[in-house]
């Protein structure tokens, strides 16, 4: 089998993967504390996506990952309804986010050279409960919903792909949780006053940071924390 048959058969075979850990989510009755799931209003587990649309699956993929989904407004959670009234909700995961929080990262990707699939998760699936913040989240919830869900993720990727950790206590529990993996933690793009933009002059990265993700895509392993200075 050629190099693009095997980039092909992993391919299908991530796609696969992903599509069933969807459909587990969907069907979680974990309900852990401290999160808000309610499928009857619209309000489900989500921020599982893989994105193929106008990236290059010959190339190697990154993993981005956040803390957990923000508040769904009532236009979003009445848009899932529908979903799963039509029967189509399955096939969430497999669409493009366009968000601001998923186009500034995928600004982040492509200077940093990662060109190819992008895998968007999060640590907890769920969003918080009503008037709470992911600082409020039970630490136990955390160890649930990774070990049911973000493992199983990781497991069905190579190890060579780096993960991008959004925001500091990410990057803190992937870390620990994963000392195999090439982690970069950065700022979060849009909750980090400002820190994020810091690692950009206009369009590109500054000088400093461009070497920095260059050495660590060199020297496979390690974990770094983006300075935004």
């Amino acid at each position: 089998m050629g190099k693009a048959e095997n980039t092909t058969k992993m391919k299908e075979n991530l796609e696969n993967e992903i599509s069933n850990i969807w459909s587990e989510l969907l069907q979680c009755t974990e309900n852990c504390n401290g999160i808000n799931i309610d499928q009857e209003k619209g309000i489900i587990p989500r921020c599982l996506l893989l994105e193929k649309e106008n990236r290059n699956i010959k190339t190697e993929g990154c993993i981005i990952v956040g803390l957990n989904p923000g508040t769904s407004k009532n236009r979003e959670r009445e848009g899932y309804q529908k979903m799963i009234r039509d029967g189509t909700i399955q096939h969430l995961w497999n669409t493009k986010p366009e968000h601001k929080y998923y186009t500034l990262l995928r600004k982040f990707a492509k200077n940093a050279g990662f060109e190819g699939i992008i895998l968007w998760t999060e640590l907890v699936k769920c969003e918080c409960a009503p008037h709470k913040m992911a600082k409020d989240i039970p630490l136990q919830t955390y160890r649930n919903c990774v070990g049911k869900y973000l493992t199983k993720e990781l497991d069905t990727i190579d190890t060579n792909w780096v993960i991008v950790a959004v925001g500091r206590e990410t990057h803190k529990a992937l870390s620990y949780l994963y000392p195999q993996r090439t982690i970069i933690g950065i700022p979060h793009p849009t909750a980090s006053r400002g820190y994020f933009a810091r690692l950009f002059n206009g369009e590109n990265f500054k000088k400093n940071v461009k070497e920095t993700i260059d050495n660590i895509k060199e020297n496979r392993g390690n974990t770094i924390w983006l300075n935004e200075e």
